[in-house]
């Protein structure tokens, strides 16, 4: 049973930054009792937002940094750099650590313009406007 009343294995509806403990029993009378943290899911918009996604220098030489917090929530990203018309640059995948990532691009090679870097995370999408000069 669970520390808020609800006896299913699988729960829904529940609140992040919480904690939530369960205790369970078998036929033979053994009890086992674990707590879980759930994290605050929000989307990349909403971290950018809070400072907690940023890209610098920007306007750029084509090097720049993309940095996310420590406990941002973030597990995998993905990212595809665009040019304006609509052309893939670039692309790949970021693991980001709950210590917190910094990505380093290194794109002084392409053309003087704006690109941009789209960030993918589950169904959550954050476009940054990349000025190369």
């Amino acid at each position: 049973q669970w520390n808020f009343g609800q006896t299913t294995q699988d729960l829904s509806g529940i609140e992040g930054g919480q904690s939530y403990t369960v205790q369970v029993t078998d036929n033979a009378g053994c009890e086992k009792t674990a707590t879980f943290f759930v994290p605050t899911h929000v989307g990349l918009e909403e971290l950018a937002e809070m400072g907690l996604i940023t890209l610098y220098p920007n306007p750029t030489n084509g090097v720049f940094t993309l940095a996310f917090a420590q406990n941002s929530g973030l597990v995998n990203v993905n990212w595809t750099l665009m040019n304006m018309i609509g052309e893939v640059v670039d692309q790949g995948e970021q693991y980001v650590h709950s210590n917190g990532t910094t990505v380093e691009f290194d794109y002084s090679s392409l053309a003087k313009g704006v690109y941009h870097l789209i960030l993918r995370e589950d169904t959550s999408v954050l476009d940054f406007k990349v000025i190369i000069q």
